[in-house]
């Protein structure tokens, strides 16, 4: 399963808030290389279920549009017959 891609610099803001975090809640610290490969492992790992989960409710807004479309065509319909 493909991980996310993050460009360079969302890479070192993204290490550096996970950082901040681990440090913050958990009194963990890490070093700036090893922020970045937690990043890289939590990415690789749940970042394809949070992308299809993103793209399903992404679907379901779109069907809900679809649907409110449909009953206001059938309205005009009944309207004008």
């Amino acid at each position: 399963m493909a991980g996310i891609q993050f460009s360079r610099e969302q890479q070192d803001m993204l290490a550096a808030d996970l950082q901040r975090w681990l440090l913050d809640n958990t009194s963990a610290e890490l070093g700036r290389f090893e922020a970045g490969f937690l990043l890289d492992h939590v990415s690789q790992l749940l970042g394809a279920y949070w992308y299809n989960q993103g793209v399903r409710d992404a679907q379901a807004v779109l069907a809900r549009r679809v649907d409110d479309l449909q009953e206001a065509l059938e309205q005009l319909e009944q309207a004008e017959g």
